[in-house]
């Protein structure tokens, strides 16, 4: 009981700081997106210039969020990594499965149904 409290906890903890990181990150271009709109109505065409700038500057911000999102889910996550180890093939086929999973495309989506049918 104790390790399913740890686990909702752990998970709890990485949802709210990915939550305020995002906030953190996107929620001062939607401040400045604001501005922009009210300086646009105004015709005030140099702090509109500036407001652009600074978009600019803090999507860098939201770059780098993004970007390390995926390795701290990786790093905090053990569903997160082994829901990406079954994505990328990295794991072990396991004899008791009923499915196998196999990468189609689109158009062998019938194929893998019909397959996956008669097996």
């Amino acid at each position: 009981m104790l390790s399913f409290s740890s686990k909702t906890d752990s998970t709890t903890k990485l949802v709210i700081f990915m939550t305020m990181t995002f906030m953190i990150a996107d929620g001062p271009i939607g401040v400045v997106s604001l501005a922009q709109g009210i300086l646009m109505e105004k015709n005030m065409m140099d702090q509109l210039m500036t407001a652009v700038q600074v978009i600019s500057i803090l999507n860098i911000f939201v770059t780098f969020n993004a970007s390390i999102h995926c390795i701290i889910c990786l790093l905090v996550s053990s569903p997160y990594r082994d829901t990406a180890k079954s994505i990328f093939c990295c794991r072990e086929e396991n004899p008791n499965t009923i499915f196998k999973s196999s990468r189609v495309s689109a158009s062998g989506m019938s194929n893998a149904r019909a397959q996956k049918i008669s097996n």
